[in-house]
């Protein structure tokens, strides 16, 4: 099974992530019909409609769409400003290495908050946070 965050393996029994300590998903719920599904479906097994990477309903397996609730999330898309320049006529080897220490901090500011770095691209990263997290009150 692979992270659906980061997409490094994980073995079976893992809760988290080793490398983005994302909460392992072991079944999506078809937003479309309610069927539980694993979490390596690419297509819902009762209904072929294409699985979407959400969170299981709070509630647990087995609850409808019209029982779930609408949830907010903030999504942070940030990347290295002047980057480019500085990467410039370097091979994409030495062009990491200059950018990585940057993006390892960027990825541990997102986890330090509890958010998910959700793509990785060039310089820069997408994180979502709030997305598994649920609160009592509506306006939260």
């Amino acid at each position: 099974m692979r992270c659906h965050a980061c997409q490094t393996e994980m073995r079976a029994g893992d809760r988290f992530c080793s490398g983005c300590g994302a909460p392992a998903r072991t079944s999506l719920i078809c937003t479309d019909c309610g069927t539980e599904n694993q979490a390596t479906n690419a297509f819902c097994v009762g209904c072929g409609h294409r699985l979407m990477p959400v969170a299981i309903a709070p509630g647990g397996p087995g609850r409808t769409p019209r029982d779930t609730e609408r949830k907010f999330v903030t999504v942070l898309r940030s990347d290295l400003v002047g980057s480019t320049p500085l990467v410039a006529g370097l091979d994409a080897e030495d062009a990491m290495t200059l950018i990585e220490p940057a993006m390892v901090a960027m990825r541990a500011a997102v986890r330090q908050y509890g958010g998910i770095v959700t793509k990785e691209l060039g310089d820069g990263v997408q994180a979502v946070f709030c997305l598994l997290y649920t609160s009592p009150s509506p306006r939260d």
